[in-house]
């Protein structure tokens, strides 16, 4: 297996993965006022529905993709284990392929029920809602083993190519669902249809990338030993993610039952543009996991605090700025993306609730890849657990009284404990020493000048309803507030003095 570059390797691997996300945020940002076109706000609702459904099936996932992901950046530390890599990526697929049987068994089985019985539907037909559930279940199964290749790829530090056939393929999903929505039915149904079309194919090409990434030897067969291997950690992953789903998804799921569709549509609206910057943290794990994994495997903890507070400085400048520019800017980001007013004053506080939450919860990336990394397993679901004990409860009551606003506040309390309780428990074993400088040097330092430059545009900067100058003036807020971050951030600093470096040598090569 292919030797790695410790310092340049985590560079190219973040530059991919960030521009991946970059470009799925962009194609997702694009096409949800599109889809609410043709399908209107209670038809995008069921694809809320079917995206919460597909965050809880992940608790079938049993930890194995995380577990196959670490297991072969480990094999790669030593250049050894050829076999060993090749019999588990075959006997992890054949358990996924079962699971995405059952998947698609049970959507042919429980779509019409979720439809007749869960769902409050206004305007749809019920018939309609039936077959959308089933084809969003069908296409759930197809899609399920892409999981399993991609955290393979990303274990083999080929994590350029996994974001080249995802970034490929979703581009492809989208354009194809837009001229399905166009030129073949305005429909969910249609939507549907064309998303299990498109998720095969992105699963058949990250299988066709994972086995073509593997090394050459004899075939790979199903082996029970390499599950009894791995099966420790893999429990422990597993826990973790039934309590993390519990407490991310439990608001959705129950404003399912309370909301009409179309209200939840305006709830998943403000979901999705949220969230959108804050989708830059998983490309963050995806990216340092394999790394602190092979720094902790060699022993190199010097190295890995190193690496961690570097991570997490890039993490806070890259997201946190433009976290606070939708958060307080909301009304006018809705305006400009949907054209609507009606959906801008419905969804502006649910954004800025949803968008705090989410921003806090995005950190906890790195901290989370520095617990895995050391096999750490029971601490994380050790404080899901409390956490899901006394949150759940608290968004069931909250969502009764208040609704949505209700579930997106108890969203931000728990991620407040997260990052005042859970993180300094951490610290207490992990990286001994360096709570302070992770609160100071890798939050508060890129965080304070941002917050001083938002909530001064916020006072003193008018804003047009819908304009193009308003949307110039925002990206204006978002490129002053990340510039002041960079400055005011130790590892961003470092790396701008020396692009700064390399810019007046070219200048005066000239």
């Amino acid at each position: 297996m292919t030797t790695l570059s410790d310092e340049s390797r985590p560079k190219r691997n973040l530059l991919a993965n960030a521009l991946g996300t970059a470009w799925l945020a962009s194609v997702s940002l694009l096409v949800v006022p599109i889809y609410v076109h043709y399908l209107g706000v209670e038809g995008y609702g069921l694809v809320g529905v079917f995206a919460t459904v597909q965050a809880l099936s992940l608790v079938l996932d049993a930890g194995l993709s995380p577990t196959l992901g670490r297991e072969l950046a480990l094999i790669a530390v030593d250049n050894s284990g050829t076999r060993s890599a090749r019999d588990l990526v075959r006997t992890l697929e054949v358990v996924y392929w079962v699971v995405a049987g059952f998947l698609i068994l049970a959507a042919l089985a429980a779509g019409g029920w979720v439809a007749r019985l869960w769902l409050n539907v206004d305007h749809l037909t019920l018939l309609e809602v039936e077959r959308s559930m089933v084809l969003a279940g069908v296409g759930l199964g197809v899609n399920w083993p892409a999981g399993l290749y991609s955290s393979g790829l990303q274990g083999l530090q080929r994590q350029v190519l996994a974001n080249i056939v995802t970034v490929a393929a979703t581009t492809f999903r989208a354009v194809g669902a837009i001229i399905v929505l166009a030129f073949v039915a305005p429909t969910p149904t249609a939507f549907f249809a064309w998303h299990v079309v498109a998720s095969s194919i992105h699963t058949i090409a990250l299988a066709a990338a994972l086995w073509g990434s593997l090394p050459r030897s004899p075939r790979a067969r199903f082996r029970v030993h390499e599950i009894r291997r791995v099966w420790r950690f893999a429990i422990g992953m597993s826990g973790i993610t039934v309590v993390s789903l519990l407490l991310t998804q439990v608001d959705k799921v129950i404003l399912t039952k309370l909301l009409t569709l179309q209200q939840f549509g305006y709830y998943t609206l403000a979901g999705a543009i949220s969230t959108s910057v804050v989708r830059v943290a998983p490309p963050f794990f995806t990216t340092f996991f394999p790394h602190f994994s092979q720094r902790v495997g060699r022993g190199e903890v010097d190295a890995l605090k190193r690496s961690y507070h570097h991570a997490c400085q890039l993490l806070t400048v890259v997201m946190l700025p433009s976290v606070l520019v939708i958060a307080l800017f909301s009304k006018e980001i809705l305006l400009l993306w949907t054209g609507d007013p009606l959906v801008a004053s419905r969804a502006s506080v649910l954004v800025t609730l949803l968008a705090l939450g989410s921003a806090m919860n995005g950190l906890m990336n790195m901290p989370y890849a520095l617990q895995l990394a050391h096999g750490w397993t029971r601490f994380p679901l050790m404080v899901n657990s409390v956490a899901v004990l006394v949150l759940v409860p608290a968004s069931v009551v909250a969502s009764n009284f208040w609704h949505a606003e209700g579930a997106a506040s108890v969203w931000i309390a728990l991620n407040l404990g997260y990052v005042f309780i859970a993180t300094p428990l951490m610290h207490r074993r992990l990286l001994i020493g360096e709570l302070g400088a992770w609160y100071v040097r890798d939050l508060l330092l890129p965080l304070v000048p941002a917050v001083v430059v938002v909530s001064a545009a916020r006072v003193l900067v008018p804003f047009d309803e819908h304009s193009l100058g308003s949307a110039v003036k925002l990206v204006a807020v978002v490129s002053c507030a990340t510039g002041a971050s960079v400055v005011a951030t130790p590892s961003t600093r470092v790396a701008l003095g020396i692009l700064v470096g390399h810019m007046r040598h070219l200048v005066r090569r000239a």
